[in-house]
């Protein structure tokens, strides 16, 4: 594939990471808000190096998108951060690859995909009518990716690797032409998840999913099992006594 195209993925394991750097050699981003004083909001990309593409393979964590103001993102992420449309120009004309983007903004289970950001798809919309480079849209799921989500992602790759049966299934599609109108961008994307890669959209932000998973954190902290359902909620004290 050549530079300059923007790759869109859904993150469902670690071992996305290495497929793409095996078949794109590509340029992988961590996503950024930017709220100016003002409060408008701007949406950046920070090309990762070696080291903090390993940081973003090692940690859930380090997926989620951050949002703050410009003087707190400089303090806290020394690395630097574009905006989508001037790291994609940069690319093309160094001849740097391909960028994929993980809009989901976390490692998800692979059965639906998490709203992309607006900001990036006017960012994408733009891009693509000023130089007519189709975004691509991707899509990756696995047999059995449980582990992608409730361990760790060295865990996630060698239970992924030690499964004989266990297969990754990729699918690729491009948006096929410019939409008329800069709305009608995300849902070519969505149409395109549902249609072609058979993955609903599930009308959450990134935001909820943090939210679902330091709940879910809390709970194992409180030492509770959580199955979904209010009612499921056992103190684990009680489990032993049963």
């Amino acid at each position: 594939m050549a530079s300059g195209f923007v790759v869109l993925c859904n993150h469902t394991h670690p071992f996305d990471f290495l497929y793409f750097s095996y078949i794109l050699s590509p340029t992988f981003v961590k996503m950024f808000t930017k709220v100016k004083s003002n409060g408008e909001k701007e949406f950046l990309l920070a090309p990762l190096d070696f080291g903090y593409t390993l940081k973003y393979f090692m940690s859930n964590r380090f997926a989620l998108p951050e949002v703050s103001d410009e003087v707190e993102l400089s303090r806290k992420t020394p690395y630097k951060k574009l905006n989508p449309i001037k790291l994609a120009e940069h690319n093309f004309f160094e001849k740097e690859g391909p960028i994929v983007i993980f809009f989901e903004g976390a490692v998800t289970n692979g059965k639906g995909v998490l709203d992309i950001d607006p900001l990036l798809v006017d960012d994408l919309y733009d891009y693509q009518k000023k130089y007519y480079r189709n975004t691509i849209v991707a899509s990756i799921s696995y047999d059995d990716n449980a582990n992608a989500t409730s361990s760790s992602s060295l865990v996630s790759c060698l239970s992924l690797l030690m499964n004989p049966i266990n297969h990754m299934t990729v699918k690729f599609a491009t948006i096929p032409k410019i939409p008329t109108e800069k709305s009608e961008m995300a849902k070519c994307i969505y149409d395109i998840y549902e249609t072609n890669h058979e993955l609903p959209r599930v009308n959450k932000t990134w935001s909820d999913y943090k939210e679902i998973l330091d709940t879910a954190n809390q709970k194992n902290k409180n030492g509770q099992v959580y199955n979904g359902n209010k009612k499921d909620e056992i103190p684990k004290e009680k489990q032993k006594q049963d």
